[in-house]
């Protein structure tokens, strides 16, 4: 018996792969900084909606269960929820780790989050912004900065997503709903809203 393998520890996995040629990877947990190949070698980015695009289509559930292994229990039980942005959900959480026991009790305001820089108008990540905000005026102040309505029932509707995992082209016309009271009125008391239902409530609403 070899045993010395008995005490050998798997080191914690990155994830990595492919967009458009240039390799990309994502630290293991707790950095889950992003980074890309270069000519100079590895260095961080800001990903793109494009580069977390390409991780969903290529990462199998085999290397993200690797991963998660080293994940601690809370954070993995909240990206699992995730099926096509679990690296955006990570990247949130890692960056809003004060939210986390908001985020954790309304996952559906990380896809938010993930997508605050078109939500916002802005160029850069805020994350020390978020941070701060959330320090000052917790998560009604996150909703407010988000341009969400800062109200229990917004945090209701969100909870009632049938997946917390909110595709880009429905996060603006869920914003716009929550801002009227018919909609709101609605959906506040209504399970397992799917995305398509959010859809038809705004082409119904713009008929």
């Amino acid at each position: 018996m070899n045993y010395k393998s008995l005490f050998e520890v798997t080191p914690p996995a990155d994830l990595s792969w492919f967009h458009y040629g240039t390799a990309f990877r994502a630290m293991p947990w707790p950095a889950v900084q992003i980074e890309c190949e270069t000519s100079k070698g590895w260095v961080a980015v800001n990903p793109t909606i494009d580069v977390y695009a390409s991780a969903a289509a290529t990462l199998s559930n085999d290397e993200w269960w690797e991963y998660m292994d080293y994940v601690p229990y809370r954070v993995r039980n909240v990206v699992e929820q995730f099926k096509y942005g679990r690296l955006e959900a990570l990247y949130v959480i890692n960056h809003c780790h004060t939210l986390f026991d908001a985020l954790e009790e309304t996952p559906a305001i990380i896809s938010f989050l993930a997508a605050h820089e078109n939500l916002r108008g802005i160029t850069e990540p805020a994350w020390r912004e978020i941070n701060a905000i959330y320090a000052r005026n917790g998560i009604f102040g996150i909703l407010e900065w988000l341009g969400l309505p800062a109200s229990k029932q917004t945090l209701t509707i969100l909870s009632h997503l049938a997946s917390p995992d909110i595709p880009r082209r429905v996060l603006e016309p869920l914003r716009s709903h929550l801002w009227e009271p018919k909609v709101i009125f609605d959906l506040q008391d209504r399970e397992d809203i799917s995305h398509n239902e959010i859809i038809e409530f705004n082409d119904g609403y713009a008929a």
